[in-house]
């Protein structure tokens, strides 16, 4: 699934309104009678949550005072709360540009940066606040998601623990703190395949994500392939064990826990999986910091992923939040059911109405469970407010093409590829709807781009007819030949003949 979104500005500035410095002393210049009445009626409008009324009103006054720090900060922070986040950078950088001092200004201007997807030019200005002020945890919160934004992870982890010692009792603390240590995690397991895509360690890290999903008879598969491979690996043993507890196999889990025991790592000395057997995974972590050989990847990916579990879990012991619905969405998408991913991420809106980051991810859920009447509305009225956002032209022109509404789609899609070109999928549905109409020849370099993500043989299919449509015969052979080829690897892997793994005693 794609990554959380961070708050929007209005859910997350909203809370910061105890902060708003309303300057109410002008220099000794500025107070005249007219001056004192706006200062007052915007004051009052802020007060009142009229933040489009407050910001004509201090944009009246600034004509007069137009180098008044305080006063563009007003203006900012009215334009920011109003939810205009584009309308408030000006004014807030200007703020700042006078006087870099003002702690709020730098906050404000912070997190609309993060409203304007801008997480790289967030970080200074709020590095200056939690620098001003560590206890301040609405500034060390935006930095660290504009931390995990930016793949920083490490960094972002280090803000959510400072987040989590602080209010241990904050759902998104909990949920940024476990995304962030998943993401490290990602990354490292991506590392790893990339220096041994073939290796064991990186079968066994498979393995492990197979029983989070249940999959138990393919991760025996597996933990038995590495254990040839690797046989002197610390906590295989016990991985198995831990299947055949699954299993419901107790009996066969001793037998494998009394080999753990009998293999037990020589811990004389400081090692990765050393700390990893004993659960310390902030040490294994640490020492696994620059790893250079595949082993240590491996321990490195997995003390991350237990760190994230802790942290999910310690958010799963909290009061019902949106951040343990979005959290719940997003393991859902990953396991690929779709349908558990709408449940939660609609089940987040109620307690999160109308904001633009769980729909967008709710759109997302439709299209993949194919509940494209249910989707369209919603992604609708986001193309209202971001119309050039190419995941949401293709949402929505991939819907329209899935409900046969072919030239309403292409435009949309068009205009995806358009703004993104490595948008695969946009490509293919694109390819496809070219074919729907008729134009072969316009399909296939959509198509062809797209053949990467080819699972079933379909866009080989359908590229084999373009090329057929076009008169380039050749081409159209060798598409048809890769399709058949495709097929019969998916039949033969579906098949009845197939035989299914199976757990085995030791």
């Amino acid at each position: 699934m794609g990554r959380m979104s961070a708050q929007p500005c209005r859910t997350r500035i909203a809370s910061l309104a105890l902060l708003v410095w309303l300057v109410g002393v002008l220099s000794a210049a500025a107070q005249v009678e007219r001056s004192a009445e706006l200062a007052a009626r915007a004051k009052d409008a802020m007060a009142a949550g009229r933040f489009e009324q407050a910001a004509t009103i201090y944009e009246e006054i600034l004509r007069a005072y137009p180098n008044e720090a305080g006063l563009h900060m007003n203006l900012g922070m009215a334009r920011a709360m109003a939810d205009q986040p584009g309308a408030a950078l000006p004014a807030l950088k200007r703020a700042v540009e006078l006087d870099p001092s003002l702690v709020p200004a730098q906050l404000f201007l912070g997190t609309v940066y993060l409203d304007l997807e801008e997480p790289r030019s967030a970080v200074a200005p709020l590095e200056k606040v939690v620098g001003a002020d560590p206890s301040n945890t609405q500034a060390v919160h935006a930095l660290g998601e504009a931390l995990l934004l930016l793949e920083r992870f490490d960094e972002a982890a280090q803000r959510f623990e400072q987040l989590t010692d602080a209010t241990p009792d904050s759902p998104r603390a909990w949920a940024g703190l476990g995304r962030s240590y998943e993401g490290d995690a990602r990354r490292s397991f991506g590392e790893l395949q990339e220096v041994t895509p073939d290796s064991p360690y990186v079968s066994l890290i498979v393995a492990e994500v197979l029983v989070a999903d249940g999959k138990l008879p393919q991760a025996f598969t597996l933990y038995r392939e590495a254990q040839a491979a690797l046989p002197k690996l610390p906590g295989i043993h016990e991985a198995i064990a831990d299947v055949y507890d699954e299993a419901g196999h107790a009996d066969w889990a001793a037998t494998e826990r009394r080999r753990a025991r009998e293999t037990a790592p020589d811990c004389t000395r400081e090692s990765a999986a050393c700390a990893f057997l004993k659960e310390d995974f902030e040490r294994t972590a640490r020492l696994t910091t620059r790893p250079r050989t595949a082993e240590a990847w491996y321990w490195r990916t997995r003390a991350l992923n237990q760190l994230a579990r802790r942290a999910f879990a310690r958010l799963e012991r909290l009061p019902r939040s949106v951040e343990l619905h979005a959290v719940r969405a997003r393991v859902a998408q990953d396991q690929k059911r779709p349908l558990e991913a709408v449940k939660e991420l609609r089940a987040a809106l109620e307690l999160a109405p109308n904001e633009p980051g769980l729909e967008r991810e709710l759109a997302s859920a439709l299209y993949l469970a194919r509940d494209h009447q249910a989707m369209l509305p919603i992604a609708e009225k986001l193309l209202a407010k971001a119309p050039d956002a190419p995941d949401l032209l293709f949402l929505y022109g991939g819907a329209l093409l899935e409900t046969q509404q072919v030239d309403r789609a292409v435009p949309h899609l068009k205009r995806a590829v358009a703004a993104d070109a490595s948008l695969i999928e946009a490509r293919a549905a694109l390819g496809r709807a070219f074919m729907l109409k008729g134009d072969a020849a316009a399909a296939i370099p959509h198509l062809e781009a797209a053949l990467s993500t080819d699972q079933d043989g379909s866009l080989y299919y359908q590229l084999a007819q373009a090329y057929q449509r076009t008169d380039r015969p050749a081409q159209a052979r060798a598409a048809l030949e890769k399709y058949q080829a495709i097929k019969r690897q998916v039949d033969q892997e579906s098949g009845p003949g197939t035989s299914a793994p199976k757990i085995t005693p030791p």
